[in-house]
């Protein structure tokens, strides 16, 4: 079975196509959203995996650069957005495991941990 089968936008027709998580490297996956939904607004949210290894203020103004090159993929970052009368809200939700050193990892990882499980 294919992972990613191809929508039929013709017999779907969305209003509005949203777009959360981590879909490719960078502002990478902008390219590939501005080709696959030309004709529909797009909300993008991107995922936490997306600054790894990369300066996260950059990879994200990369993103909201590309965005706004196309006209109708909207990057949420903290923001809200109103299409049709409904309001999107986005945001990547973040942990920074190594705030207080790399020293404080281990336990920090452990506190997030009991919180998930309480």
């Amino acid at each position: 079975m294919d992972p990613c089968p191809q929508i039929d936008l013709a017999v779907s027709q969305p209003d509005v196509v949203i777009l959360a998580s981590d879909i490719d490297v960078g502002a990478r996956a902008v390219e590939w959203v501005d080709q696959a939904f030309p004709d529909f607004p797009v909300v993008y949210v991107h995922g936490n995996h997306k600054g790894y290894g990369d300066n996260i203020d950059e990879v994200q103004q990369g993103i909201a650069e590309a965005c706004a090159a196309t006209g109708h993929v909207h990057y949420l970052d903290r923001r809200e957005l109103v299409i049709g009368g409904v309001c999107f809200l986005g945001a990547t939700l973040w942990a920074d495991f190594q705030l207080y050193g790399k020293g404080s990892s281990v336990l920090a990882k452990y506190d997030a941990e009991q919180l998930r499980f309480s």
